[in-house]
């Protein structure tokens, strides 16, 4: 039955992809990105895969930034034990993130397309020990192709959003037998063990983790914690030396992996919470750096000057803009130790949310909106310890903003709230080790917390 319906998934998804190959040339050309990443989808293995080294393999797969963060500290610690880590990537700032972070400790290359037959050449080539992969990735081909060749499949840092659980539920018939090929699904929430469950997970399969994302550290990058100092300097001295009282007094605020449709609601905030307090200023993040030539001209419209990360280079020492746009991957966690307050994206518009737990490593007041669909039970654990506020629209936005800017000691409050909570919860790493180890050949010890 599994055979067929698996034949039947590929005659269908070879159809949608060669429908939609037009939309996605058309949309690439158009956005400007850059090449075609879906070419290096279909046949390319990068030199590293071609010749890959004698001991154990992993094989890693995190959709995209959000993810490749997630299994950092996994990968580090796969590596560590000597576990040469294989690790793919779906979007193009997901692969750079993954560069970027795994040097030393993982080979990098791009999810393929979701055929049974390209799976089984690159496991055939690769022999792996198990395959992770990372929060919502359930891919017919793949998880076939790793059943037919005997390598063990495990989900981490698992989670179903309310839009995917419908989705999965509506085709439970088809997934759930492909859910059974899995040797663990190691979940954030209780709600996420529970969701496996109906959609017809076996219970002994099903773990409740953690969040890999608590165990976050971030490592030392000289350069980085340099660029971090420079912003600092530049938007609160404005050319002044850092000892003058006016430098002393101004205030950051950092918005970080913010959405379509929300980096004007941003700015207009800005722009009432200057009437009551002039000496602030903007770092602003967008998820998507290909937007920042749109989100600067929405800042232009509005006389807000602008300056790119990627041109701070060139900044001279006269006054400081009004907003410094991170135009770049992976510097905007070593920025938000810049913010004096700091609002977390796509949370004032439909984007779901994103992870709290970057600003609140460094201990800072944190904002976000009503739209933490994604992020449900951070943004309850944060706010119910008071060490997040979650506002219900821009407004609110404004008057908290402003609260705290004009009240330090209640944003330091905030911020050590938030930490204590990131200390807490973490764990979810050796929990998920332990689960991993018989797929990586280690004896058996893995339990729920």
């Amino acid at each position: 039955m599994l055979k067929i319906a698996g034949l039947l998934y590929a005659f269908l998804y070879t159809l949608a992809l060669g429908l939609y190959l037009p939309f996605y040339v058309w949309r690439t050309l158009l956005g400007g990105r850059k090449g075609l990443q879906l070419s290096r989808r279909l046949w390319r293995l990068p030199p590293s895969l071609r010749q890959p080294a004698p001991g154990p393999k992993v094989w890693v797969h995190a959709v995209s930034v959000g993810e490749v963060n997630a299994v950092e500290p996994l990968v580090r610690a796969l590596a560590e034990r000597g576990v040469q880590v294989f690790l793919s990537t779906t979007t193009d700032t997901g692969q750079e993130q993954a560069r970027r972070l795994f040097r030393e400790q993982a080979s990098t290359f791009y999810f393929p397309v979701d055929w049974q037959w390209l799976y089984k050449r690159i496991l055939k080539h690769l022999h792996p020990r198990a395959i992770v992969v990372a929060e919502t990735e359930l891919w017919p081909g793949l998880l076939l192709a790793a059943r037919s060749r005997g390598v063990a499949v495990a989900l981490v840092n698992g989670r179903l959003s309310d839009a995917s659980f419908r989705r999965y539920r509506r085709l439970r018939f088809f997934f759930a037998p492909l859910l059974r090929t899995f040797k663990a699904l190691c979940v954030q929430t209780l709600q996420d063990k529970k969701r496996l469950l109906e959609m017809g997970a076996a219970p002994e399969q099903v773990h409740w983790t953690g969040n890999l994302k608590y165990d976050f550290s971030l490592s030392p990058d000289p350069q980085r914690e340099e660029l971090a100092r420079r912003v600092a300097s530049l938007l609160r001295a404005e050319g002044r030396p850092l000892q003058d009282p006016a430098a002393a007094e101004s205030r950051i605020w950092v918005c970080g992996s913010t959405r379509e449709g929300e980096e004007e609601l941003l700015m207009d905030c800005l722009l009432r919470v200057r009437r009551d307090f002039e000496p602030l200023r903007m770092v602003l993040a967008p998820r998507h750096p290909h937007r920042c030539d749109a989100v600067e001209s929405l800042a232009r419209k509005r006389d807000l000057s602008v300056l790119r990360r990627s041109r701070l280079e060139e900044a001279d020492q006269g006054p400081a803009p009004d907003i410094l746009l991170v135009d770049t991957i992976g510097d905007l966690r070593y920025l938000y130790q810049c913010a004096d307050v700091v609002f977390v994206g796509g949370s004032l518009v439909r984007g779901g949310g994103q992870n709290i737990l970057e600003p609140a490593y460094f201990g800072k007041a944190v904002l976000f909106g009503p739209h933490m669909e994604n992020f449900r039970e951070m943004a309850r654990s944060f706010t119910e310890a008071y060490a997040a506020l979650q506002v219900s629209g821009p407004e609110e936005l404004s008057q908290s903003l402003l609260h705290l800017l004009q009240d330090p000691t209640a944003a330091e409050w905030l911020g050590r709230n938030a930490r204590k909570v990131m200390r807490s919860s973490q764990g979810a790493l050796e929990r998920t080790l332990e689960i991993l180890a018989p797929c990586l050949g280690e004896p058996e010890g893995g339990k729920d917390r």
